[in-house]
C-alpha cells in the first residue's frame, strides 16, 4: 500500500474546540491539536476579544456564533456542518478557561 493510499483508508479524525473570549490560548490549543488530527475546528461562541483571529491564524476552521449560545449549543455546531469525519474529539477546557 502506498502512502497516498493510506491516506485515502485511514479516517479522518476532527478535534472541535467550543470557546469562549480564549485569544491569550486558543492559538497553543489549536497548534498543538494539530499535531494528532486531521482538522481542528474551533467554535467561537461570539466572543468578544481576538478569538477567532486567533484560532484562524493558527490554522483552525472558525464557527462563529452571531450571539452567545452557550456551551451545550457550541458542541452541537459541528455536528450540524457536512463535513465528513470519522471520529470527533471534543476539547472543552478551552470554553471554561474564560
Amino acid at each position: 500500500m502506498t502512502i497516498s493510499e493510506a491516506q485515502q483508508t485511514r479516517p479522518k479524525v476532527l478535534a472541535a474546540i467550543p470557546c469562549f473570549n480564549t485569544e491569550p490560548f486558543i492559538a497553543d490549543v489549536v497548534s498543538n491539536a494539530r499535531k494528532y488530527v486531521d482538522q481542528v475546528v474551533v467554535i467561537n461562541d461570539d466572543s468578544h476579544d481576538g478569538t477567532a483571529e486567533a484560532a484562524r491564524t493558527a490554522g483552525a476552521l472558525v464557527i462563529n456564533h452571531g450571539a452567545n449560545r452557550g456551551y451545550r449549543d457550541a458542541i452541537q455546531s459541528p455536528l450540524r456542518r457536512e463535513d465528513t469525519w470519522d471520529y470527533l474529539e471534543w476539547m472543552k477546557e478551552a470554553y471554561r478557561m474564560k
